[in-house]
């Protein structure tokens, strides 16, 4: 039996639909469990922009008839980050359509090349995200994860974070201009550098941009999966881990370990990122990628396309710490 080109779309819609969100549920995302996942919003279709404030600090104690503290609230920092768009299809010559048997033929050919673009379109934000911690220590930047450039919005800081430098780095500044690093690149993943790099973050790095005192207190360590064992050895010991003695483990069970297999460059091997889960780091998306249809009587086929929209951003570095990545 024959199909017309016009009924591609409804194929599409009936069969296709599943097969991408049966695709889609495989294998659950990594991402999630340490970034802050947000919906994408239509109104902002290209790109969004993100303001971050110096608060309004600390209440001060006042006497009886003393006029109350007033405070004032200024911009700190300012980023934005770019919706991307993600695209695959398959063309349907016409041809196809005529010969015998093209129902079942172009409808295997949807549910095939829909239940792999399901898989793939996970693969392609947990790769960008992984792509996102691992080019956030270079010294040089990335213009291919941190260029956040959109339509009529040129990023001040391609290549960078918000204050124009690297995601991790040992130089990040406050508005008084103190100085402070999330970066350690010779760093090793052991409990005693743990404690260090944990203590790093929930005390000198725990101040906002006016240099008060903040909550920091992470909770994830991310790790290539050569390392996922050393991690859960180092986290989870009762004891001290490699120890003769018995002193306690004070870093016992203090960081959830997410083993990521998209964490696979060579100079990645013995790094780790520690971090807040939900905190810092954002993506953007619009969930499962969207199948549609265009008929192309030019070139005598029907289009059948998935899109998706995608993008990832870091509104705070002091979240997040990395260790063992060099900066070049």
């Amino acid at each position: 039996m024959s199909i017309h080109s016009t009924q591609v779309a409804a194929l599409v819609q009936d069969i296709g639909n599943k097969a991408i969100i049966d695709g889609y549920a495989k294998h659950p995302p990594i991402y999630p469990q340490f970034c802050d996942v947000r919906q994408h919003d239509p109104r902002n279709e290209f790109g969004l922009k993100f303001t971050a404030y110096t608060g309004a600090g600390k209440f001060k104690e006042t006497e009886e008839f003393e006029a109350n503290f007033s405070d004032t609230i200024a911009k700190a920092r300012s980023g934005q980050v770019k919706v991307r768009e993600w695209t695959k299809s398959f063309q349907v010559a016409y041809r196809t359509l005529d010969a015998i048997g093209a129902v079942g033929k172009v409808g295997d050919d949807i549910v095939k090349n829909a239940t792999m673009w399901g898989v793939a379109a996970l693969r392609t934000k947990d790769d960008f995200v992984a792509g996102v911690l691992q080019y956030g220590t270079l010294t040089a930047g990335s213009t291919k994860y941190f260029d956040n450039s959109y339509t009529d919005n040129a990023d001040p800081n391609a290549k960078f974070i918000f204050d124009g430098l690297p995601f991790f780095d040992t130089a990040h500044t406050d508005l008084a201009a103190a100085t402070y690093s999330n970066h350690e690149p010779t760093g090793s993943l052991t409990a005693a550098n743990l404690e260090t790099y944990l203590n790093t973050m929930r005390s000198t790095n725990a101040v906002d941009d006016r240099g008060e005192v903040i909550y920091n207190e992470p909770d994830v360590l991310v790790v290539p999966p050569g390392l996922e064992q050393t991690a859960i050895r180092v986290i989870q010991s009762e004891f001290q881990p490699g120890s003769a003695n018995n002193d306690v483990n004070a870093i016992r069970n203090r960081f959830k370990v997410v083993s990521n297999p998209f964490i696979r460059l060579a100079a990645s091997a013995s790094a780790g990122w520690l971090g807040t889960a939900g905190v810092g780091l954002f993506v953007v998306e619009d969930g499962i990628p969207v199948l549609t249809t265009t008929d192309d009587p030019i070139h005598r086929c029907v289009i059948v396309s998935a899109v998706m929209k995608y993008g990832a951003g870091v509104e705070d570095w002091r979240p997040w710490f990395n260790f063992g990545k060099a900066a070049a």
